[in-house]
């Protein structure tokens, strides 16, 4: 789905003034940082007598990113009802099917 929005966001983006490199490029760099934060800071789960120290701080790093997550759904929502009111429900429910599996 990523990659069928891709080249259509691009024309938009093109419309609105921004250069096709800048858009890619913070693509490129969101999706970096987001691989690298997954590869090093997501921690595998212990038993409850585990003694290492970074592990005490998952629920912390876990509410920080839920955080994070629901902002960019916020984003994303208020973003598509710029568009139009079409577009905003479209991207209400890819975010409702995306979270759906997430409450199951």
């Amino acid at each position: 789905m990523f990659f069928d929005l891709l080249p259509e966001s691009l024309a938009v983006a093109g419309q609105q003034g921004w250069s096709t490199r800048v858009v890619l490029a913070i693509v490129i760099g969101a999706f970096i940082f987001f691989y690298l934060i997954e590869r090093f800071l997501v921690l595998h789960v212990h038993a409850d007598d585990c003694d290492v120290e970074s592990h005490r701080h998952l629920g912390r790093l876990s509410a920080i990113g839920l955080i994070a997550h629901s902002t960019l759904d916020g984003v994303a929502i208020g973003a598509a009802s710029l568009v139009n009111w079409q577009t905003a429900l479209i991207g209400r429910r890819a975010i409702i099917v995306h979270e759906t599996p997430a409450t199951v």
